[in-house]
């Protein structure tokens, strides 16, 4: 019979199995927001060493990312990495002791959906306590500050944000779809950007590209000579300066959700106070984890 959960992060729901041979089965389910905000930390760690003509490593907007490399090897990533920290979530919450590796499986992985995975381990039967600093190093990183709550937080609501189109010139934050050409000495370059997402006023690895946008309009062109970047990932573009054709067809403003109550429902919790907490606990869990991994 399915054991009733102990606490773990309420991002985070589970059963737990008993079974034969000391054996636990834990199925676990984890926010579509948590999931959503792992793909947008594997998207960070990818793209610094991603390729696209015209942006430095760590620059290329995520639509041109995806669209040169694909999406699926970032919400796998996601996931391996969702599994392992809320496995060790769930085991520090329930207390027992795994003596091997869990035979995790994944049962749901799909943008916008929880995901959904079963874990299978062999336990200690008996575990008895002793004194644990008598065997190594206590682990106790600084808790998390409040600023990083804030952070947390604020990208959480930007992960909500949604876009509203506007008739007006664009300004700074506001995100564009637009296409893009470049050439060079007259030649022209692959096409650099197509129905991508891109917010004007933000640095895109090639300087005033993302400034180019401040001030357009759904349906103008316009044409602006641009530096490419000393470490652009097509040597032979290094340092040229080349003619961008820069065509928005749609300007929009994001619109952040309010930060009360009832945004905190929509990400799983009761209410904001219990929104600062569990952002507070995941920060603690993570910085707990990489201390005691950077300990072993």
């Amino acid at each position: 019979m399915p054991e009733s959960p102990k606490t773990a992060p309420s991002s985070v729901k589970h059963t737990l199995r008993r079974e034969a041979g000391s054996r636990v089965t834990l199925d676990v389910e984890v926010e579509a927001d948590r999931l959503a905000r792992a793909a947008d930390a594997a998207f960070a760690k990818h793209v610094q060493h991603a390729k696209i003509p015209g942006f430095r490593p760590g620059k290329a907007p995520r639509a041109m990312y995806e669209r040169t490399y694909g999406k699926n090897h970032l919400w796998e990533d996601a996931a391996d990495d969702l599994m392992d920290q809320t496995y060790r979530e769930i085991v520090d919450a329930e207390g027992f002791e795994p003596i091997d590796r869990p035979d995790a499986k994944v049962t749901q992985l799909e943008e916008g959906k929880p995901l959904r995975y079963t874990a299978t381990v062999v336990v200690r039967p008996e575990v008895a306590l002793g004194d644990y600093l008598a065997h190594g190093a206590a682990v106790a990183p600084e808790p998390p500050g409040e600023d990083a709550v804030d952070r947390t937080i604020a990208a959480m609501r930007e992960s909500h944000a949604q876009l509203r189109p506007v008739e007006r010139p664009a300004q700074s934050g506001d995100i564009l779809t637009v296409d893009i050409d470049a050439s060079l000495l007259g030649k022209t370059l692959p096409p650099f950007a197509r129905n991508a997402h891109i917010e004007a006023g933000k640095d895109l690895g090639i300087s005033g590209l993302g400034e180019a946008l401040v001030g357009m309009r759904a349906g103008e062109e316009k044409k602006v000579d641009l530096t490419f970047p000393d470490d652009a990932s097509e040597g032979e573009l290094t340092g040229k300066t080349g003619t961008f054709s820069i065509r928005p067809s749609q300007v929009a403003e994001k619109v952040l959700p309010p930060l009360d109550d009832e945004f905190a429902k929509t990400v799983g919790v009761a209410d904001l106070a219990g929104l600062r907490k569990a952002v507070r606990n995941e920060l603690a869990h993570a910085a707990f984890h990489e201390a005691r991994d950077d300990a072993a």
